[in-house]
This record gives C-alpha cells, structure tokens and sequence, in this order.
C-alpha cells in the first residue's frame, strides 16, 4: 500500500494537480439559443497555483476547465507566454496551452492576468469560449463561437486599392505574383518553427475601454493568445508581442491617430507606419498593428509585408505603408475583445500581413484564391458580415489556399527566428485522380500515417477560384465552388454533398453551400491534415492534391421501383456509361439501409456494373422501405436510392398493379409499380383532352417516359396508366396518374435605346461551312425571332467550330464601345446560366470617329451532352450593350447590370437584344 502511495505522488509531482477553481453559477440559453454556462472563478488562487506550480522550464499541471457542455474537463497545462518575458513579468500576463486528459484532441488556448481569464478551445465538435462579463465581477461565461453581433458594420477594405491615399498602390504585388504561379504546388510544412515580433499599439479609444494601460495590455494578451492558438497550429508561427507599453495610449485627443471615421477611412494605415518607425524604429519589431475601439473595420495595408521595411524618410511624411500599417477596430463599439474580435477581425487582418488573400466569392477581387462560396467561412473569409453568408461567424483555421499563401512569404521572411521541428509531418498516400459522372454524389478518403502517432484531423477543401461573384450555389457554374468548407473532422473521409442530404435526395443544398455539378468541370480538392502535436511548438501540417472531373453522362441513379422479397429479383440502376472510360468502373457494390443511413447492410461487395443486378431480400424487410446505396470499386461516386418498399411478390394477374407512382422531373418522368410474378407490363397515356392512347412495354415493374422519346409536349397535361401482362394477356390499367411537363419560361432582357448602335446581322455557319442563318434587322432595343421557323438556328450535338458572325452599326456620327455576349440555352432548362454564357467580348471605340459598323467573328462548340430538341424553342440569346471594358457586360442573360449586382433588373440604357431559336440534333 505503501508503494502505490508512493508512485501517485510521483506522478502528481511530476505535473501538479491543483483544486478546483470554478463554482457553477447557471446555465442558459444564449442570444441565438445556444446553451451558455456560467461560472465564478477564483482567479487569486488560479494566479498563484500556475505561477508557483509552472515557473520552471517545460513543467506542466492539471487543472479543471469548464467546457460548453456544463462540465469540469482535466487538461494538462503548460506556459507558453505570448509577450516579451520583461513585460509579462511587470503587468503579471500568463498565457498557456492545455491538452485534454480526455480526449487529446481537445486543447485550449488561455490567458490570465490580474483582471481576468479567457480561453479558447478546440475540440472534434468545434470550438468554445470563455469570457468575462464585463459587468460582473469574477463570473464567466462559458459560450460557443459567438454569432456576428449587429452593430456597425465591419468592413475589411485590405484588397481595395485607395485612390486617396497615397503608397497603397502596390496593395495587389503579392496576389498578382500569386496568379503566376501553379495554385497546385501543393505545400506542408518544412519543418520550421518560427516566431515572429510583434508590435501593437492602441488609440486612446481602445484604452478608455479597459480603463488603464495595464488592463489594456490584459486585453491584448488575451486577444494575442487566442490568435496564435490559430497561427501555431495551422502554421507553426508564433506571434510575440514587443516590450512597449509607451504604443498604449491613454488620450484620444493626443494619440498620434485619427478619428475613426477617418482612420477606418485608411488613414490609420500611415499613422501607425510612421508613428512605429519613430517611436520604434525598423529593427525593433517585425509586424505592426493598431487596435481601435470603434469604426467597423480592418485594413492590412498591404499583402505579404511582413520584414518589409517601409521606404526611409528624412522628413518622417512617408506615404509608404509596409510591415507596420494594419489595424483592427471592432464593429460594435467599446468592445475591442471577445473571439469575433479576435478571430473573426484581428487574425484575419494579419493573415493579410502574412501574405494571404480574401478566400470569399460573394465580391470578386481577381486573386484567383476565392475558393470558398459566399461569404466563406474560414479566417480569411467575410462570415457574417455579408448578404450571402455561408454562416454566421468564423470557424478558427485557414483554408488551404490561405496557408499556401503564407507559407510562401513565410519561406522568403529573412526576419523570423526559426527553430526545428523535431517532429515529423503526417504522410498522405498519394489521391488519384478520377472522372465522375455528372449529377452524382462522391466521397473522398485518403490514407494518412504518422510516426508520432498524433491525433490528427483532416480537412477536404475544395480549391476552384470564383471569377465571377457567387452568392448563391449552383451545380451549373463552370467556376468557383461547388462545397464549403468544413471545419476540420477525426476522420480522412467527407461525402459532396453531406450523406444525410444525399439520403434526403437533396443533391443541392443552399442551405449548406453544396451542389453536385450538372455540368463537364474540373473540379480540384485539396486535403489538409493538421497533426494537434500536444507542444505547440511541434505541431505540423500536411496537404495532398486529388482532381475529380465531371463527365458529360449521368447521372448515375438506382432506378428500381418496388422491391420483392424471398425471390431473386433484379436491382436497376442507370450506369451512365460508367462502365466504360474515362470512368472505367467494371464493378460496383450494393448495401442499403433501413434507418437513413446510420447502419448498413452488405448486398453484394462486388457486382459488375451493368445496370442489373439479381437480388433476394429476407422476409423480415416485408413492408418496410429500405434505400440502396450502389457505390462505384475504383472510384468515387455513389448513388442513394429514395425508400423503396420491400413486398411479396404475387402471382400475375389481370389485377391493376398496386403502388403505382410518378415522379416528375424537368424532361422526364419515373414510373415505378408493385411487379408480378412471370409478368411484364404494358404503360399507356395520352394526353387529356385526347380519346386515343399510346402506349409501350416495359419488362421490369419500373419505367421512364420523356419528352423526347416519346414526343409529349410541354405545358400539358398527360395521364398514363399501367397493367400486367400475363402469358401475353393484358389486364386491368391503374387508375390514372398525371404526367405535365412544364413550358420553358425564359427571363427578359432588353435595351432600352439602339439610338447609338444596334446588331444589323447576325450569320450562322455549322462546322461543315453550311450557311444555317442570316439575319439582317434594325435597331429595335430587343428582337424575338424564337417563333420565326426561317430562322432556326440547327446544330450538331458535340460540333466544334461552328461560327458566329454579329455585325453591329453606328447610326449616329460616332462610335462608342461594347459588350457582346451570347448565351446558347444547351441543357435546356431555360436559364441560360453563366456555363452557357458562349461569348463575352470587348469592342473598343473602332476608330474614335464613324467607321459606321463592324463584324466580330467568334467560335461555337456544341456540349456533347446538349440536349437534343424535340418540341421545345431553346434559344440563343445575344446582347450588345455599351460600357468601357468587358466588366460591362451584363451580369447574366437576366440580367443588365454589371456583374454581381443585388439589385437584378431586366433592361439596361443602351444596345440590343435578339433572341433566336436554337435546335440541337444528333
């Protein structure tokens, strides 16, 4: 007995536990319903327990944190200041790291200080938070990441060029580099660890918030912890705050800054260059940064400057704004704190001194790094503050591109002091490449590996830039994002889209930012795997690059009605073509599940992928609805049945089959009924108003009637019906069920003059060289020809080359310049997306005088998966409208104004429009 109490106050000695500091106050819902707690905390005794138990080199406790889910959680804690030693030691500023005892993936990132505590911690869930309440002594709350606040609105102006202020003109050098080089040179970590100093002054404003220069600092040492929670793991950099209280001022009216309606503005961006290099000079710090206390915005003023010292000035009027030129300022005012403050703004801001661009596409900036739909969700994204936000606050880490970004000017920042990492990256097994049909699910998973055997997690991003604004997903964009990110997970797998939206049959989620892709695309993904090393000084990052292509077939779907169970039976699925390249599937598997995809159950490991596959189902699924998963060997796409219910199959009959159903989708519907033993099946219809049926056979008690196989028209009303065929007898039909196939709507579009310039004639020839149009008309703001049969456009399914010829007059004694686009409507479903956007082209003033007219000549390629015209009017679409670059095109063929307008309207000053019909043939 004696022995055991001996080896439990070794291994207590070795790392101290220490008593419990925190007494529960309450616990309530928070402003957005989400559970808070509340605490009181003795933060005397915690103070004095971490400075007596930690004060020698690399020694470690325990002590209880509360967690958001209303409990005490062990972590094991260490020092890790985050402020020169000097300044700790006088204005008494702690900050430490923790790893859970529960679960080593759950670490915490703390401050502490004579004035308060605050955290925040990581975990496989997300991320939580504690902070003051600032109107009551020693009580915290314990809260998840805090939604966006309304107040003023924060506004990070770091990737607009200011006119009006000078020496921000070299604001786009680092992005413009950036879209030189190959986004897909993937990059990890080398192995580095580097600390970098950091310079931060406040107004006077901030400061009065606080109270004093002490409790300001306070601030700034909590703020500064919780970014480099951020930046040490993500990036292995640490951030560490300079000896000088004499950048805290105190008085707003004799602080070296402006206002903050004028600071905001930019002028903070000089103020604080010049005022760091008097007070500090350039050797003194490495980065610089101001925090305001009210104004709503951020501004680096400039990208990747980090080193970069401004350009020297006898006069001390320098223009020029380098490493020492960004501030933060809240947007809610007096309250410069709190992890919006801190994540959201401040680590956002520097990750733009750092070199890294904005990651959002709800506003394009041309860096080629807005991979992330909306508002974005990570650091560098906008989440929140937007009319397209993604969600409603940032989730703590950087995308790929962002850390890509960094570590390329990190690489080159001669003025950090680096270390080795002793421990080794995670080592990814190589992603290959893969072609998926379109409008159809995949997953991704990967191999990972790591020595240390470190807790790692994972983070699938895809990385396809936006060039046009994206407010809303879609799977018809041929560029931008098709799927979020998603905060990093425990496992090396993610389904496009989530796998409970797949089992709801939603392949395209607004509310969750993912869509398949309806259309042939590249799509590239990267996967990041963060190894949550327990030192923060050790942690490392890998990443590994896998392409997926869409295919021009699909999609790939179980077509199967009714199942039958205790007789072998046949599952149907369309392969579309998967069996053959450039998807090259030969096998699949087949499960299914019964409770929306929590458990599954194997029907076949392996199957050849034809289509067909015979199946006996057990009689304990009688009269219950399963749903088939049949998911490609090889590859990585799948496909989710809708429940389908399982009966016994009866004898054939001259009864109406039972469970007779139709799905109605744009060009088609899918038919599915109860099947018989030995039969097969006879499906009529014909439209209501008509007396005579048509009708066809079908072996399988499932069926698919379109459009264009089977002639209907659009915007009328069919019934069908269907019956067993016995020994060649047909029986009784189901009652009716009804078919419609809306008629295409197109939008408007029009000009509202042609005074200046109009489209006189428009010539057409296939790429066979056949002269398919040609047109001649008059200024007339907006031209429908759809209805005119001399006039149809007819194109070959998957032509190249055919040629489009526009020739557009100057009524009026001078020339100006124009936009052209043309949009061709080729998958039919009379939206004519930005996808089918076939021209957009530029006309510069031809001869800045009256050259009276000119041609523009350009290409035109057939989709091979356009579809074929039966009955319906698709249209081309060409609209001429005046503007001074190509940027003044319209913004979609719905669309006049410019490109990424809120405001949509169909008309715009001055051009025209024509409409013609296009139809494409085999």
């Amino acid at each position: 007995m004696k022995k055991i109490f001996i080896l439990i106050t070794a291994a207590l000695g070795a790392f101290g536990y220490s008593q419990n500091y925190w007494q529960k106050i309450s616990t309530k819902a928070g402003k957005n319903n989400e559970v808070e707690q509340f605490y009181k905390l003795n933060l005397h005794q915690l103070r004095k327990d971490l400075n007596t138990q930690l004060s020698a080199k690399n020694a470690e406790m325990i002590i209880e944190i509360p967690n958001v889910e209303g409990k005490l959680e062990k972590f094991k804690v260490r020092s890790f200041p985050v402020v020169d030693e000097a300044m700790a030691a006088k204005y008494q500023l702690g900050s430490y790291q923790g790893v859970s005892l529960e679960n080593s993936r759950r670490t915490i990132r703390f401050s502490v200080s004579p004035y308060d505590f605050q955290s925040m911690l990581s975990t496989d869930e997300g991320y939580s938070f504690i902070d003051p309440e600032r109107k009551q002594k020693d009580v915290y709350r314990v809260h998840p990441k805090s939604l966006k606040a309304k107040g003023r609105a924060f506004e990070c102006t770091t990737s607009e060029p200011k006119s009006d202020i000078q020496g921000l003109d070299h604001l786009y050098k680092n992005a413009e580099a950036y879209k030189k080089n190959t986004l897909f040179n993937i990059s990890s970590s080398d192995r580095k660890y580097r600390t970098i100093r950091m310079a931060i002054s406040v107004t006077g404003e901030y400061t009065q918030v606080f109270g004093s220069v002490e409790k300001a600092l306070a601030q700034i040492n909590a703020t500064l912890t919780r970014v480099n929670q951020v930046y040490e793991r993500d990036l292995a950099l640490h951030l560490n705050l300079v000896n000088t209280p004499e950048l805290i001022y105190t008085d707003p009216n004799t602080d070296p800054y402006s206002d903050a309606d004028l600071g905001v503005a930019g002028e903070w961006n000089v103020e604080l260059q010049r005022n760091l290099t008097k007070v500090l000079g350039n050797d003194a710090y490495d980065l610089g940064h101001l925090f305001g206390a009210s104004g709503g915005g951020g501004n680096a003023g400039c990208i990747g400057c980090v080193c970069i010292d401004p350009e020297p000035d006898p006069f001390g009027d320098s223009m020029d704004t380098q490493k020492g030129s960004a501030f933060t300022s809240p947007s809610i005012d007096d309250e410069p704190f709190g992890d919006a403050f801190d994540i959201d703004y401040v680590a956002h801001e520097i990750g733009h001194q750092l070199g890294a661009n904005h990651t959002f596409s709800h506003d394009i900036e041309r860096s080629d790094v807005q991979v992330e739909p909306g508002s974005g969700s990570t650091i560098m994204g906008y989440a929140g503050i937007t009319e397209a936000n993604v969600q409603q606050s940032t989730d703590p880490y950087f995308n790929y591109v962002s850390l890509n970004q960094i570590r390329e000017v990190l690489s080159k920042a001669t003025c950090a002091q680096k270390t080795s990492i002793q421990n080794t990256l995670p080592v990814i097994s190589p992603l290959k490449s893969y072609t998926i049909p379109k409008k159809t699910p995949f997953v991704l998973s990967a191999q990972v590996t790591d020595k240390e055997n470190d807790p790692l997690t994972y983070t699938w991003e895809q990385q396809n830039s936006a060039e046009t604004k994206l407010v809303k997903i879609s799977g018809d964009r041929k560029d931008g994002a098709n799927f979020r990110s998603l905060k990093p997970g425990t496992e090396p797998i993610r389904y496009f889209p989530k796998l409970e939206n797949v089992i709801a049959g939603k392949l395209i989620s607004e509310d969750d930012w993912e869509a398949v892709s309806n259309i042939v695309k590249e799509m590239k993904f990267v996967l990041t795997v963060r190894d949550n090393h327990p030192t923060l000084n050790q942690q490392q990052v890998a990443s590994a690059e896998q392409n997926i292509s869409v295919g021009k077939e699909g999609p790939f779907a179980v077509t199967s009605g009714i199942l039958h169970y205790g007789v072998s039976k046949p599952i149907l699925w369309d392969t579309a073509n998967t069996q053959n390249a450039p998807y090259s599937v030969a096998n699949v598997k087949i499960d299914y599940t019964q409770d929306e995809g929590k458990n599954w159950t194997i029907l076949s490991e392996s199957t050849p992928n034809d289509g067909n596959e015979k199946l006996n189902f057990p009689a304990s699924l009688a009269g219950k609805k399963i749903q088939i998963r049949i998911s490609a060997i090889d590859n990585v796409f799948y496909t989710v049945s809708k429940p389908l219910l399982v009966t016994k199959l009866e004898g054939c009959s001259s009864q109406a089959p039972d469970h007779f159903t139709v799905e109605n989708e744009r060009r088609k519907a899918l038919l599915s009924w109860e099947g018989a033993e030995n039969a097969t099946y006879s499906i009529r219809y014909k439209k209501k108003t008509d007396t005579g049926w048509k009708s066809f056979t079908s072996e399988s008690p499932s069926a698919e009637i379109s459009v264009g196989v089977h002639h209907l028209d659009f915007g009328v009303d069919y019934e069908v019906q269907v019956a067993n065929i016995c020994s060649g007898t047909v029986g009784n039909y189901t009652q009716s069920q009804t078919l419609h196939f809306p008629a295409l709507e197109y939008c408007g579009l029009k000009a509202n003059s042609s005074e200046f310039e109009y489209i006189s004639r428009v010539k057409v020839t296939d790429a066979g060289g056949k002269l398919i149009l040609d047109n001649k008309s008059a200024g007339d703001g907006y031209k429908d020809y759809v209805t005119d049969s001399s006039k149809v456009i007819t194109l070959k399914q998957g032509s190249k080359g055919n040629k489009l010829s526009i020739t557009v007059v100057y009524p009026s004694d001078e020339d100006f310049y124009e936009t052209l686009s043309v949009w061709i409507d080729f998958n039919g479903d009379a939206k004519m997306s930005e996808a089918e956007r076939v021209v957009k082209h530029f006309i510069p003033d031809p001869s800045n005088g009256n050259k009276g007219s000119i041609v523009a000549h350009f290409n035109i390629d057939v989709p091979d998966d356009a579809i074929i015209d039966t009955q319906e009017y698709y249209r081309m679409r060409i609209a001429l409208k005046v503007g001074p670059s190509i940027n003044s095109a319209p913004a979609s063929s719905c669309n006049g104004r410019l490109t990424g307008s809120r405001v949509v309207v169909d008309n715009y000053g001055y051009g025209e429009v024509e409409d013609y019909r296009i139809k494409i043939i085999k």
